[in-house]
C-alpha cells in the first residue's frame, strides 16, 4: 500500500498498531476520511476512523447507544468480527509522516465503502459535537473531491468536548 491508495472510503487494516490509548499493539481497522488541505497548512494530517468490536457497549440502554455510528456485519467488508465505527469517540489524526512510514509495510486495503455508506457516514460526522468545525470541513472538502456531492451543510456548533 502507498499514500495514494488512500482514497475517500478505503478500509484498511493496520497491522501491529502502536498508537492506541491504552499502549496495546494490536491490528486495527480503519476508513480514511480525508486530509487536511495541503495548500493551507504544512502541518498535513490523513483524518481516519477506527473501529471496534467491542459492541455491547452499543446495545440499546448502554453508555454509547446514542453515539453517532456505523456497525458492520461480520464479513461485511471483509471484517473478520461485528465492527463499529464510531465517529464520536474513535476519529483520529495522524501526520502524514506516520502514514508515510507506516503504509508499505503495515497497511493493507480491505474494501471500499459505497457512495451511500459514505453519505451515511458524513451525515454521523456533521452531527458530532465532538469534532470541530476545521476537521469537519477538511472530510467534507475529502468527500466532495472525491465525487460525493451535495452532502449536508456544516453547522457551527458549541462543542461539548474538543478532542478532534
Amino acid at each position: 500500500m502507498n499514500l495514494e491508495d488512500f482514497k475517500v472510503g478505503v478500509l484498511f487494516r493496520w497491522t501491529n498498531y502502536n498508537f492506541q490509548h491504552d499502549n496495546v499493539v494490536k491490528d486495527r481497522y480503519f476508513i480514511f476520511l480525508g486530509k487536511t488541505n495541503e495548500f493551507l497548512t504544512c502541518n498535513v494530517d490523513y483524518h481516519v476512523i477506527t473501529g471496534t468490536s467491542q459492541i455491547q457497549y452499543y446495545q440499546t440502554g448502554e453508555l454509547r447507544a446514542k453515539a453517532h455510528f456505523l456497525r458492520f456485519a461480520v464479513n461485511e467488508h471483509s471484517l473478520p468480527l461485528e465492527t463499529i465505527f464510531d465517529v464520536d469517540l474513535n476519529l483520529e489524526s495522524h501526520h502524514i509522516t506516520t502514514f508515510r512510514d507506516a503504509c508499505s509495510t503495515q497497511m493493507s486495503v480491505v474494501s471500499q465503502l459505497s457512495d451511500e455508506e459514505l453519505r451515511v457516514l458524513f451525515e454521523k460526522i456533521a452531527e458530532s459535537d465532538r469534532i470541530s468545525l476545521q476537521v469537519k470541513t477538511d472530510i467534507r472538502n475529502a468527500f466532495d473531491q472525491s465525487g460525493i456531492k451535495n452532502l449536508p451543510a456544516l453547522r457551527r456548533r458549541d462543542a461539548k468536548y474538543k478532542f478532534h
